[in-house]
């Protein structure tokens, strides 16, 4: 049987969150737990759900913080959003 993985998102722009749900949707053993555009929803509700993973856009736009900063401050694998294609799925073994 396989793990399902958790994971949380993090994009300020609404067009590229829903591209990247979509991208993402279409692998097995992915459960998308969270969708942010800002790093305050995020850390208010990253308790509640507990995902195992972040995707981040390192760019938040206005937020008070970077992708990078959100990273450094949580203690789950994070994969910034430009990397993804190349690498998530060599990482989880999908």
């Amino acid at each position: 049987m396989h793990h399902t993985h958790r994971i949380a998102l993090l994009e300020d722009k609404s067009h590229q969150l829903e591209k990247l749900e979509l991208y993402l949707s279409q692998v097995p053993n992915i459960e998308i737990v969270l969708k942010s555009k800002n790093s305050d929803h995020f850390f208010e509700e990253i308790q509640k759900v507990h995902p195992e993973i972040l995707v981040a856009d390192l760019d938040l736009g206005n937020d008070s913080m970077t992708g990078m900063e959100v990273a450094q401050e949580i203690k789950i694998p994070v994969f910034l959003q430009a990397l993804i294609r190349k690498n998530m799925w060599k990482i989880l073994k999908i």
